[in-house]
């Protein structure tokens, strides 16, 4: 058994939080000790984790409410039928599940340009030919991402030297 507290820390919700839901009618405590402490189990850990994944599914807890509290509480009024929860359930599911293979495509991507990046830097070990990144520029084996870099660091480092404290143009006579 969990208090309310130890329930919030393990399920990372405030005690606000908790009694919120109790409020709604999405979680009831398993018991009150004679201290009137509520107590949870097990089972609310996996409620808070639906919850949970079905607002980070798209689901407004208005929804969640009309749609999982009349199972765990019969006197509630329900809103939905079983197979429009499943449904909706689904379809958000589906919605979280493409999100998901599309950020999976964008970090294999990533990774992919990183390993590119990566074997390409290999050619800069022991180089002979620049003792600085803006020297990079002129490279012609290093990778190309590397000499974009060093030629943003030449042209920041000329302008910088063009330039005084406040951005303004120094004056050549002094």
């Amino acid at each position: 058994m969990y208090s309310i507290g130890q329930l919030a820390k393990k399920a990372n919700v405030s005690n606000r939080t908790l009694r919120y839901y109790e409020e709604l009618g999405l979680i009831v405590p398993k018991s009150r000790g004679s201290n009137r402490y509520r107590y949870y189990d097990e089972s609310h850990m996996q409620r808070l984790g639906t919850i949970k994944m079905l607002q980070d599914s798209g689901f407004a807890l208005k929804e969640i409410v009309a749609a999982i509290a009349p199972i765990f509480d019969p006197g509630s009024q329900i809103t939905y039928t079983g197979q429009e929860i499943s449904g909706k359930i689904f379809e958000a599911l589906e919605n979280q599940r493409a999100l998901l293979l599309e950020r999976q495509k964008e970090i294999a991507k990533t990774l992919e340009e990183l390993s590119t990046m990566m074997c390409g830097l290999k050619k800069c070990f022991g180089c002979q030919i620049s003792r600085s990144l803006e020297g990079c520029a002129d490279c012609k084996s290093g990778p190309q991402e590397v000499r974009k870099i060093a030629q943003e660091v030449r042209e920041f480092n000329a302008t910088t030297a063009s330039t005084g404290a406040g951005g303004h143009m120094m004056n050549e006579k002094a």
